[in-house]
């Protein structure tokens, strides 16, 4: 089973924006972009459940305390039973995988099989990289969150572009910084 995806689909999830009230095609997106076949039985019904999770997902990586995150990944896992499956995928060229496990996609919505696969996955995610490894970006205009899978636990930034748009904002500030100094030395 491949739990690193369904930690990518709890996080591609909590990170819908806006943070406090997700966009309805912003929830929806995400599950056509994991679920690409099941997208067909999406719905109405599934946007409640869909901003609940979305909700309980960002109280799960943004509690201070590890205990609280605890409790509500447990009330996410108890609600959102998985029904474990093996699975094989055909490729084009008719190659085969290995048979490996699967969360089973019979449940009766899209929204369901999306929270257990993210109870699942961010389950794992946390227990194997410690709940410590949670993090929200630290780049001053976003607040997505995620979890530290460095070998140093050293990650302050949700992805490479925040991280390089920092890096160039700092870049040019010392620039700037300097070139006062410059302009105030030569008077």
């Amino acid at each position: 089973m491949d739990f690193a995806s369904y930690s990518e689909i709890a996080l591609d999830l909590a990170n819908v924006e806006p943070y406090d009230d997700p966009d309805d095609d912003g929830l929806l997106d995400v599950l056509r972009t994991h679920f690409p076949k099941m997208a067909k039985r999406l719905n109405d019904a599934d946007l409640p459940p869909l901003r609940e999770l979305h909700a309980r997902l960002r109280t799960i990586m943004q509690a201070e305390d590890e205990a609280v995150a605890v409790e509500q990944l447990n009330i996410l896992l108890l609600a959102n039973p998985i029904n474990p499956e093996i699975s094989g995928h055909s490729h084009d060229d008719g190659r085969e995988d290995q048979w490996h496990l699967h969360l089973s996609r019979d449940t009766a919505s899209v929204s369901a099989h999306a929270a257990a696969v993210s109870a699942m996955g961010l389950t794992a995610a946390l227990i194997d990289h410690g709940f410590d490894r949670r993090g929200t970006c630290s780049h001053t205009t976003c607040h997505d969150v995620y979890i530290d899978g460095s070998p140093g636990g050293t990650r302050r930034y949700c992805s490479d572009s925040c991280q390089n748009r920092a890096n160039v904002a700092a870049w040019r500030a010392r620039k700037r910084a300097e070139a006062q100094q410059d302009a105030s030395a030569e008077t």
